[in-house]
């Protein structure tokens, strides 16, 4: 299925053009043709069936029409994520995944133990990867990416309830209720300090464990995640 991102999908009938960069993406990285159905994604909820009308300028310009517009319902929970971005190229596949797993926020946290400050360059590009597994993977909805800031920062804005990831200790029972909107801790490679943990149990969060043992930070991203959806669409 070849995809789009425009931001202001109006109503079925409508014909409107593409943003250049996303025609020229269309027109010459996915070689598509006058007659091709397109699916069009706004980036908060909304989805259409497409097809393409006209493709000039060399490929800069892309008219489509819109067949049918859907609005899709939000998934439950409602995930915003805290997280420590770990050393190395992780953050564009830890973006990705945050797109597939349809998780709505996602704020990166210097914290004690952090091993690693994202260059103002790899800052830039994160938006450019949520929007590029949107395409991917059709999640009309993307996760909103903020800069990054200090554990004390977000803990002090934060007002969701919710979880700390993959800390091996027991977590709640299978049958705890999961919050229609919560947050998800998780921790640097070496884990939250001790004190962290603390000012995180005070504030009300439980112990989300997936097993004895320490994972990456893309994991228990991954497997966190999954065990809230799963909760969440067992309640």
């Amino acid at each position: 299925m070849l995809r789009a991102i425009h931001r202001d999908i109006p109503a079925s009938g409508a014909r409107i053009a593409l943003e250049e960069a996303e025609g020229r993406h269309v027109a010459q990285v996915l070689r598509a043709r006058v007659g091709d159905s397109l699916e069009l994604l706004d980036g908060t909820g909304a989805r259409a069936n497409a097809v393409i009308e006209e493709i000039s300028g060399r490929g800069r310009k892309v008219t489509v029409r819109v067949l049918a517009r859907t609005d899709c319902p939000l998934q439950s929970p409602r995930l915003t994520v805290y997280l420590a971005p770990p050393r190395g190229k992780a953050m564009p596949r830890i973006l990705r995944y945050a797109t597939e797993l349809g998780i709505a926020e996602l704020c990166p946290i210097m914290t004690e133990f952090s091993t690693a400050k994202p260059s103002t360059d790899a800052v830039a590009n994160w938006q450019t990867d949520v929007l590029e597994a949107a395409k991917q993977c059709g999640n009309p909805r993307i996760p909103i990416i903020y800069p990054p800031q200090t554990f004390a920062e977000a803990l002090a804005s934060v007002a969701l309830p919710g979880f700390v990831a993959a800390v091996p200790e027991p977590g709640p029972a299978a049958q705890d209720e999961v919050p229609a909107e919560c947050a998800l801790w998780i921790g640097p490679e070496g884990g939250f300090s001790d004190p962290e943990l603390e000012l995180l149990r005070t504030r009300g969060f439980k112990n989300l464990s997936v097993g004895g043992w320490i994972l990456r930070v893309e994991t228990a991203l991954v497997a966190c995640t999954g065990v809230l959806l799963d909760r969440s669409s067992a309640t």
